[in-house]
């Protein structure tokens, strides 16, 4: 399904949803406005986004500069594994000393393989999301390039068997009228054929991965391309989805405080409708059916820990078919869409 629909969208939540206050917009500040419009769409005009914003143009780019420089915020893209035959995503849980912690955290976040590091609670203190190219490359990295890290650990790893929600942003329903809205990427079905790079899309990748709002004229002159040239060829990769432009945020940028995974155990047969029910859900930003110990897993975000308990026993209590769940909270987020977040070693203080 192409991650993209170019139209306006112009819903918000409202306080029915349970997650943010009726007139949220009218009362967040700027740079929050800011945040939620760029998660919204992260390559939108300075002219589209100040007028959706209601500001000057001087004085977003100038507040964007800031956030960014704050690592409040961060435009990047993200080249879809899947899509362009790169691999698959296994989830790796670890259960680490806290003597080896620092250790393990900077050895996962230095990987080029690992799209996601955190810190969670409970048995398993960290989560690292990997990008491998069959289960023969996952056991590699289990039996001999994890063997190696000066740590003390034991892990667990879960196979993602199939992505029905992925999106690394929530806020895309608070903005109205941002021209070519990014919505999440909903019931994906994997490409029968994927499509690798080539040399240049590889090259706008990486430039786009460092600045997601380059320019046309500034990818141009770093790919030797013509102007005309490399936008169109930016445009076929973010419409087919083997790239997708996101903005990184601080969430207690827009009020959420709380970061969650969920790992639900289920009847098999109703897997499909609890798939269904729980993407359809604004705060969950991803879900997929995996090869472990569980059989979804899920991850959300919300703005404080009622919501959380609201969410356990209001959603997760109502879904059929449900024998067990296990909740972690996300303490923090130390790498993700390949990119570290802040220093890992900051993860062992």
């Amino acid at each position: 399904m192409d991650g993209y629909r170019h139209k306006a969208y112009s819903a918000r939540m409202s306080s029915a949803d349970g997650l943010i206050p009726a007139g949220w917009w009218e009362h967040a500040s700027l740079d929050a406005r800011l945040a939620a419009a760029l998660q919204a769409n992260p390559r939108v005009s300075w002219r589209d986004l100040a007028k959706a914003v209601g500001s000057s143009e001087s004085t977003v780019a100038r507040r964007v500069r800031a956030l960014t420089t704050s690592g409040a915020l961060r435009t990047t893209v993200v080249v879809d594994s899947i899509r362009t035959g790169r691999g698959f995503p296994v989830t790796v849980y670890f259960a680490v000393t806290n003597k080896s912690l620092r250790t393990l955290a900077e050895h996962l976040v230095a990987r080029d393989d690992v799209r996601m590091v955190a810190v969670l609670t409970g048995r398993y203190t960290l989560l690292a999301e990997f990008i491998t190219a069959s289960t023969e490359d996952l056991a590699t990295i289990l039996l001999d390039a994890l063997a190696g890290v000066d740590a003390t650990f034991e892990s667990m790893s879960e196979p993602v068997l199939r992505e029905f929600k992925s999106t690394v942003d929530w806020s895309h329903s608070l903005v109205a009228d941002i021209p070519d809205v990014r919505l999440p990427l909903v019931d994906l079905v994997p490409e029968e054929e994927p499509a690798p790079l080539d040399p240049v899309e590889e090259a706008i990748a990486e430039l786009l991965r460092v600045d997601g709002r380059m320019s046309f004229a500034d990818l141009a002159q770093a790919t030797d391309l013509s102007e005309s040239a490399v936008r169109r060829r930016t445009d076929a990769l973010i419409a087919a989805g083997r790239v997708h432009p996101v903005t990184l945020v601080d969430a207690r940028l827009l009020g959420f405080h709380i970061q969650s995974f969920v790992w639900v155990d289920l009847d098999p047969a109703t897997l499909d409708d609890a798939v269904r029910t729980l993407a359809a859900r604004q705060e969950v930003r991803y879900v997929a059916a995996t090869a472990g110990d569980s059989d979804l897993l899920v991850e959300l975000i919300v703005p404080t820990q009622g919501d959380l308990f609201r969410f356990r026993t209001e959603v997760l209590g109502t879904l059929p078919g449900v024998r067990g769940t296990r909740l972690s909270i996300n303490l923090r987020t130390l790498k993700r869409a390949f990119l570290p977040l802040e220093d890992p070693g900051q993860a062992g203080e």
